[in-house]
């Protein structure tokens, strides 16, 4: 359930309520008019957390800027890639006060459509686990990449895995391929830009 707690001078305020009476407060300030892409939703954090994260019972929710992180990120991801937003979004998760990762999330453009990719990682940035909690890919490729194995092989890799399909991650069926290493260079993308900016927030403390 979501409830808008204030809204003025460009800063929103949401509320979402989970089970037990835990409230997250979310805060962005913004223009009230603009062009940027509005973050992706985390749908289904209860049953997400209770497959990768069995032991949290909380999480907050974070909007990180990489414009001050842009040029490290850029040179971990080569070349060839982009950055798909100016903005990570992130949210920690606790069992009382003590970390047990974090979940990042992001859309990406599939061959039919927005792929929405969720990805678990744990304190020290490998992967817990992933899943596509949204996506338009004809039936056939979507059992492919929402394959149970094929995703549970992304486990464990962490930012400096190759992350390369038919190599460190094993290869999807020919009508797949396409939509599949846009999953993968999602989740790499995912995990340097959470390293680059973990890191820099330790090296600020």
């Amino acid at each position: 359930m979501f409830a808008l707690l204030a809204v003025g001078a460009g800063t929103w305020q949401w509320a979402v309520h989970l089970p037990q009476d835990r409230v997250e407060t979310l805060t962005l300030t913004r223009p009230l008019v603009t062009a940027a892409p509005a973050p992706c939703p985390w749908r289904d954090p209860q049953g997400d957390l209770r497959v990768f994260f069995p032991t949290a019972d909380r999480y907050q929710t974070r909007m990180v800027s990489l414009s001050g992180s842009r040029l490290p990120i850029l040179k971990r991801l080569g070349p060839a890639v982009s950055l798909a937003s100016n903005s990570l979004s992130v949210f920690p998760l606790f069992h009382g006060t003590a970390p047990r990762g974090a979940v990042l999330i992001q859309r990406a453009a599939g061959e039919y459509g927005v792929i929405e990719v969720v990805v678990g990682v744990d304190t020290v940035g490998r992967v817990q686990g992933v899943r596509l909690q949204r996506l338009r890919e004809p039936d056939r490729i979507a059992r492919a990449l929402t394959d149970p194995p094929w995703l549970r092989s992304f486990r464990g890799k962490t930012a400096a895995d190759p992350w390369r399909l038919g190599g460190d991650v094993p290869d999807r069926p020919a009508p797949a391929r396409a939509s599949a290493r846009i999953i993968v260079g999602t989740v790499r993308s995912l995990l340097i830009e959470y390293d680059v900016v973990r890191r820099r927030e330790e090296q600020l403390r």
